[in-house]
């Protein structure tokens, strides 16, 4: 991997790579909660914009715990290890 990624040209700045791989904070999750369509499931659970936007404020603290469960170490809570870039953005 690391001879692929030698030759590849480097498109960021220290500061948007320092960005992309920082931890989301609660205003970008709740915000991207907000904008998420309707009748779309962006995961494999299945689960709608709409059914999150119907669980309201009393979600919220659910979802923003399972993401930085899942930032911090690659599980979502229910205890299935997904496969992730994390090291894809890093320089």
């Amino acid at each position: 991997m690391e001879q692929v990624l030698g030759n590849v040209d480097n498109k960021l700045t220290v500061e948007q790579n320092t960005q992309l791989i920082s931890k989301p904070e609660e205003p970008e999750i709740k915000d991207l909660v907000a904008e998420l369509k309707k009748e779309k499931a962006p995961g494999l659970d299945g689960m709608t914009g709409e059914a999150l936007h119907s669980l309201g404020e009393a979600a919220e603290s659910d979802v923003q715990a399972m993401i930085w469960s899942f930032w911090d170490t690659g599980r979502t809570g229910v205890g299935e290890k997904i496969q992730t870039t994390d090291n894809f953005c890093k320089t």
